[in-house]
């Protein structure tokens, strides 16, 4: 099973104000994480043993590269780091090296760097260029991700056919949420399937997901989480042991992250037909985000549905196990 990745939204804040983001344009509150508990929830994160990697993302993190500096300087040793980021501070080679070589000192070795239309409309594909090519220098794996309306964006075209062996690029289609929650785009404008037909979600099931608040959610949603109302405790109240049990233990989280809401909707067809009528439709979705919203912030329903999820739960608890016992053989 794949380690437990701590993410820390380090803020909501950003100097860019994309038309697909919920960051700067809400009135969420705090703004960001406090240095002190950053650090915190690291040290408390690398004690639990199975957490091997802490990303920060937001909003932009860079916006308090001083701040990261310390952070990292303090967990130095601890785990290594990812950070999430527009580019906005590289207009130069000289400056992404400024910004990035003391980072990469105190561990940071994975660098994302976000770049599409709606970015380059306020940070320019070249800053990206000089903070990814000097990145690669420095020894960093780095991902170029593009997020965008248009099925045909290609991020690959201004590096100009660079490639490199530690250089990868993601693209994915946006969820209407944010300042995007007005968009009236479904799956069939992006020519996937429809929601209730996916496959295992990737977004996480099993990360420790933490908000400038202290709440703690099982994925990257961005506001579709608590607008899902998928928080599964607060750190000012709870360990990060005892939420990461909660959501490794929900039956819900474990069946959406290994087997999609293909088989939530397959399960009702087959074994719970009474509860087929009670989920939602998913005709004018885009993703299984917000279907996730439309499941999980009804109470009445979430409570409808445990018999299925906790027979789902089973079955996929049932299957890791087979699987186990093929790894396991295969060694002998």
């Amino acid at each position: 099973m794949k380690s437990p990745l701590l993410v820390l939204i380090y803020t909501v804040d950003c100097p860019l104000r994309c038309d697909f983001c919920w960051c700067s344009g809400n009135e969420y509150k705090p703004v960001k994480i406090r240095k002190e508990d950053a650090i915190r929830y690291i040290k408390e994160a690398a004690g639990l043993g199975v957490v091997k990697r802490v990303a920060f993302t937001g909003g932009e993190p860079f916006l308090h590269h001083a701040e990261l500096v310390e952070v990292l300087d303090a967990c130095k040793g601890l785990m290594p780091a990812r950070i999430v980021t527009s580019c906005y501070w590289a207009e130069t080679r000289e400056k992404a090296l400024e910004k990035l070589k003391p980072l990469v000192e105190r561990g940071l070795d994975e660098l994302s760097c976000s770049t599409d239309p709606t970015h380059q409309a306020f940070v320019p594909a070249a800053f990206v260029k000089n903070a990814v090519e000097v990145g690669l220098e420095l020894g960093l794996v780095c991902e170029v991700v593009s997020v965008s309306w248009d099925t045909t964006s290609e991020i690959e075209d201004f590096m100009n056919g660079f490639r490199h062996p530690r250089l990868r690029f993601s693209q994915h289609l946006a969820v209407p949420m944010g300042r995007g929650r007005q968009r009236k785009v479904t799956w069939r404008d992006y020519n996937i399937p429809r929601p209730s037909q996916m496959g295992g979600c990737n977004l996480g099931g099993r990360d420790i997901n933490i908000y400038p608040d202290g709440e703690v959610y099982p994925c990257c949603a961005g506001e579709l989480n608590f607008l899902g109302r998928l928080s599964f405790g607060n750190t000012k109240k709870d360990s990060l042991k005892t939420i990461l049990e909660r959501i490794q233990a929900d039956a819900y989280v474990q069946l959406v992250f290994n087997r999609g809401f293909d088989a939530i909707y397959g399960l009702a067809r087959w074994k719970f037909p009474h509860l087929l009528p009670l989920l939602p439709k998913d005709d004018n979705l885009a993703s299984v985000c917000q279907l996730c919203v439309r499941i999980h912030r009804d109470g009445d329903l979430m409570k409808a549905l445990t018999p299925l999820l906790d027979y789902g739960k089973k079955l996929v608890e049932a299957e890791q196990r087979l699987e186990g016992h093929k790894k396991g053989g295969n060694n002998n």
